[in-house]
């Protein structure tokens, strides 16, 4: 992948096809390909539509990407590497969520992206969900009091701060690449999250922090 300025010179390369190598090969030895389920039904968003990156990159290391209906299928398929709920505007249901559940238990992945909805409900099965690993999310929308901090003109899209790892952290390093490029980075619509640490089950690693001056309102 060349990237280039806009007279046209190559400006950086990067070589993709380790990661593809590396995957193939995990597939052949594996006997399947491991696939990320995007989950549908709710209003979710779409993975061509809005995630047409991010799929790219699961490509790259030999992850398929599909959509699942949970209302349609007996259960999470055996090759679901993780299921993702992307931003949905409604609850699944409660059959859905005995096939979640069976799913998680058995050692399942889930990664949930619950942007702010100022619908006038309640998400009770994705919340059990939640409640079940110590998380519980908050019904509101974080802006932005300082106004040095936020896009101009738009108090909910808010800067952040990219954190590193402290160097006995047991998480993933995601963002020394991008602290070293000193980027500015910014969190569109987001609602605020609490967790409760039981029994010190978790391995807590702030990757991106808001300022102090971010509050939440009720949404």
């Amino acid at each position: 992948t060349t990237n280039s300025d806009d007279n046209g010179n190559a400006v950086s390369q990067t070589f993709n096809g380790e990661n593809i190598l590396t995957g193939a090969i995990k597939s052949v030895v594996d006997g399947f390909t491991p696939t990320v389920y995007f989950l549908t039904g709710h209003g979710e968003k779409s993975a061509d539509d809005n995630y047409t990156q991010f799929k790219k990159n699961l490509q790259n290391y030999n992850y398929a990407a599909k959509e699942l209906n949970l209302s349609e299928a007996d259960a999470v398929p055996e090759d679901a590497a993780l299921v993702l709920v992307a931003a949905p505007t409604k609850d699944i249901t409660d059959a859905e969520s005995e096939k979640l559940n069976a799913y998680l238990d058995n050692g399942g992945n889930i990664s949930l992206l619950m942007s702010p909805n100022g619908g006038s409900f309640v998400y009770t099965n994705l919340e059990k969900i939640m409640k079940d690993y110590g998380f519980y999310m908050d019904y509101d929308r974080v802006y932005e009091t300082n106004n040095n901090y936020h896009i101009s003109g738009d108090a909910y899209t808010i800067q952040c701060e990219l954190n590193e790892l402290e160097d006995d952290s047991e998480a993933t390093d995601l963002t020394s690449a991008l602290v070293d490029q000193g980027l500015y980075t910014f969190m569109p619509e987001s609602r605020s999250f609490r967790y409760n640490d039981e029994g010190g089950k978790y391995t807590i690693a702030p990757l991106i922090t808001s300022y102090d001056s971010a509050v939440g309102e009720p949404y």
